[in-house]
Protein backbone atom coordinates (compact mmCIF):
# COMPACT_ATOMS: atom_id res chain seq x y z
CA UNK A 1 0.00 0.00 0.00
CA UNK A 2 1.44 3.20 -0.88
CA UNK A 3 1.75 6.10 1.80
CA UNK A 4 1.61 9.49 0.72
CA UNK A 5 5.40 11.16 1.00
CA UNK A 6 5.71 13.88 3.45
CA UNK A 7 6.15 17.00 2.06
CA UNK A 8 9.88 18.07 1.35
CA UNK A 9 11.44 20.28 4.73
CA UNK A 10 12.06 23.10 1.76
CA UNK A 11 7.92 23.05 0.12
CA UNK A 12 6.68 23.14 3.94
CA UNK A 13 8.61 26.44 4.27
CA UNK A 14 7.24 27.87 1.23
CA UNK A 15 3.45 26.51 2.60
CA UNK A 16 4.21 28.47 5.45
CA UNK A 17 5.58 31.23 4.63
CA UNK A 18 2.69 31.72 1.77
CA UNK A 19 0.10 31.56 5.12
CA UNK A 20 2.22 33.99 6.86
CA UNK A 21 2.12 36.74 3.95
CA UNK A 22 -1.50 35.90 3.72
CA UNK A 23 -2.90 36.56 6.98
CA UNK A 24 -0.69 39.59 6.78
CA UNK A 25 -1.62 41.30 4.25
CA UNK A 26 -4.34 44.09 4.73
CA UNK A 27 -7.68 43.20 3.67
CA UNK A 28 -8.98 46.34 1.79
CA UNK A 29 -11.52 47.85 4.63
CA UNK A 30 -14.85 48.56 2.37
CA UNK A 31 -15.89 52.50 2.92
CA UNK A 32 -18.08 53.42 6.02
CA UNK A 33 -21.75 54.04 5.01
CA UNK A 34 -22.91 57.43 6.38
CA UNK A 35 -25.77 57.23 8.83
CA UNK A 36 -28.38 59.96 8.10
CA UNK A 37 -28.92 61.52 11.57
CA UNK A 38 -31.56 60.08 13.71
CA UNK A 39 -34.77 61.64 13.40
CA UNK A 40 -36.59 62.17 16.68
CA UNK A 41 -40.30 60.18 16.53
CA UNK A 42 -42.16 63.15 18.43
CA UNK A 43 -42.21 66.26 19.21
CA UNK A 44 -44.44 65.61 22.15
CA UNK A 45 -43.75 64.60 26.13
CA UNK A 46 -43.75 61.09 27.02
CA UNK A 47 -46.25 61.95 29.06
CA UNK A 48 -48.42 63.20 26.20
CA UNK A 49 -47.57 60.57 24.55
CA UNK A 50 -49.13 58.06 27.27
CA UNK A 51 -52.14 60.03 27.49
CA UNK A 52 -52.86 59.69 23.60
CA UNK A 53 -52.08 56.04 23.51
CA UNK A 54 -54.61 55.18 26.36
CA UNK A 55 -57.25 57.97 24.74
CA UNK A 56 -57.23 56.00 21.87
CA UNK A 57 -57.17 52.37 23.21
CA UNK A 58 -59.81 53.71 25.81
CA UNK A 59 -62.00 54.58 22.71
CA UNK A 60 -61.49 51.14 20.92
CA UNK A 61 -62.57 49.39 24.27
CA UNK A 62 -65.72 51.61 24.15
CA UNK A 63 -66.34 50.49 20.52
CA UNK A 64 -65.71 46.94 21.29
CA UNK A 65 -67.96 46.75 24.16
CA UNK A 66 -70.87 48.23 22.51
CA UNK A 67 -70.90 46.06 19.37
CA UNK A 68 -70.25 42.63 21.77
CA UNK A 69 -73.41 44.31 24.05
CA UNK A 70 -75.38 45.22 20.18
CA UNK A 71 -74.67 41.27 19.43
CA UNK A 72 -75.22 40.29 22.36
CA UNK A 73 -78.76 41.59 22.43
CA UNK A 74 -79.85 40.86 18.78
CA UNK A 75 -79.16 37.06 19.64
CA UNK A 76 -80.32 37.47 22.68
CA UNK A 77 -84.03 36.28 21.97
CA UNK A 78 -85.82 36.12 25.33
CA UNK A 79 -82.24 34.59 26.62
CA UNK A 80 -81.70 36.10 30.26
CA UNK A 81 -78.08 35.31 30.12
CA UNK A 82 -77.70 37.30 26.74
CA UNK A 83 -79.48 40.20 28.07
CA UNK A 84 -77.52 40.18 31.07
CA UNK A 85 -74.38 40.21 29.41
CA UNK A 86 -75.75 42.91 26.70
CA UNK A 87 -76.42 45.13 30.06
CA UNK A 88 -72.88 44.04 31.26
CA UNK A 89 -70.99 45.23 28.00
CA UNK A 90 -73.02 48.90 27.39
CA UNK A 91 -72.48 49.67 31.34
CA UNK A 92 -68.77 48.72 30.85
CA UNK A 93 -68.84 50.87 27.84
CA UNK A 94 -70.51 53.66 29.37
CA UNK A 95 -67.47 53.41 31.63
CA UNK A 96 -64.68 53.07 29.35
CA UNK A 97 -66.50 55.61 27.45
CA UNK A 98 -66.75 58.26 30.01
CA UNK A 99 -62.57 58.11 30.80
CA UNK A 100 -62.13 58.19 27.16
CA UNK A 101 -63.94 61.24 27.02
CA UNK A 102 -61.57 62.96 30.01
CA UNK A 103 -58.75 61.45 28.38
CA UNK A 104 -59.98 63.89 25.71
CA UNK A 105 -59.49 66.83 27.61
CA UNK A 106 -56.15 65.61 28.78
CA UNK A 107 -54.90 64.95 25.21
CA UNK A 108 -56.13 68.66 24.21
CA UNK A 109 -53.79 69.99 27.37
CA UNK A 110 -50.98 67.79 27.06
CA UNK A 111 -50.18 67.66 23.72
CA UNK A 112 -48.32 70.17 21.90
CA UNK A 113 -49.23 69.45 18.37
CA UNK A 114 -53.41 68.75 18.96
CA UNK A 115 -54.58 65.48 16.97
CA UNK A 116 -56.66 65.47 13.85
CA UNK A 117 -59.91 66.82 13.89
CA UNK A 118 -61.29 63.92 12.15
CA UNK A 119 -59.90 61.55 14.78
CA UNK A 120 -61.33 63.63 17.96
CA UNK A 121 -64.50 63.90 16.24
CA UNK A 122 -64.90 60.03 15.33
CA UNK A 123 -63.65 58.97 19.26
CA UNK A 124 -66.43 61.50 20.95
CA UNK A 125 -68.78 59.62 18.51
CA UNK A 126 -67.79 56.76 19.93
CA UNK A 127 -67.56 57.64 23.15
CA UNK A 128 -70.99 59.22 23.41
CA UNK A 129 -72.94 56.20 21.63
CA UNK A 130 -73.26 53.89 24.73
CA UNK A 131 -75.89 55.95 26.36
CA UNK A 132 -78.72 56.75 23.67
CA UNK A 133 -78.09 52.66 22.52
CA UNK A 134 -78.67 52.07 26.31
CA UNK A 135 -81.94 54.23 26.29
CA UNK A 136 -82.71 52.47 23.05
CA UNK A 137 -82.48 49.12 23.73
CA UNK A 138 -83.09 48.71 27.64
CA UNK A 139 -84.94 51.78 28.43
CA UNK A 140 -84.47 54.36 31.75
CA UNK A 141 -84.86 51.90 34.48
Amino acid sequence: MDQPQPLPVSATFVLRDFLILMSNKKKKSRPKLKRAPREKYSEETRGADWVTIGWLLSAVTTLTAEIGGSIAFALSNESEAALLFARYMLFAAIVIGSISALLTIGVYRLRRVAPPRTVTIVVLLIVLAPIPLWAMLFGFR
